[in-house]
């Protein structure tokens, strides 16, 4: 399937960090946006890192694991519509900016210490 990129500009926020391994983010695109935090947890397919992610307000029933398998941005994966259908999304894009920026932290990966 091909891939289908947004043409609205798209912006990440930092709103704020709620607890010391939780951010809140805003991420905005064209006219509308939506209010997230996201947590690290434990890699549903037990390798790389992993992050949970929960809509606020209007995105309140928005839930997602977006993962990422080794150092680099080589492989990923959300469990959103948007990735499922077109390999790429809003929040794994962020995932990717906010580590590149040394703002998020990582669960353990199981079995390491």
């Amino acid at each position: 399937m091909a891939a289908r990129k947004s043409t609205l500009p798209r912006k990440l926020s930092i709103l704020g960090r709620p607890t010391p391994e939780m951010l809140l983010v805003e991420i905005v695109e064209g006219d509308e946006g939506g209010l997230y935090t996201i947590s690290p947890c434990v890699p549903f397919s037990g390798a790389g890192r992993s992050w949970l992610w929960q809509g606020m307000g209007k995105k309140s029933c928005s839930r997602y694991e977006v993962a990422v398998i080794g150092d680099g941005a080589d492989e990923g994966h959300c469990d959103c519509k948007g990735h499922r259908r077109w390999g790429h999304c809003r929040h794994m894009s962020a995932i990717l900016k906010l580590l590149a920026m040394g703002k998020l932290e990582s669960a353990p990966t199981p079995g390491r210490t």
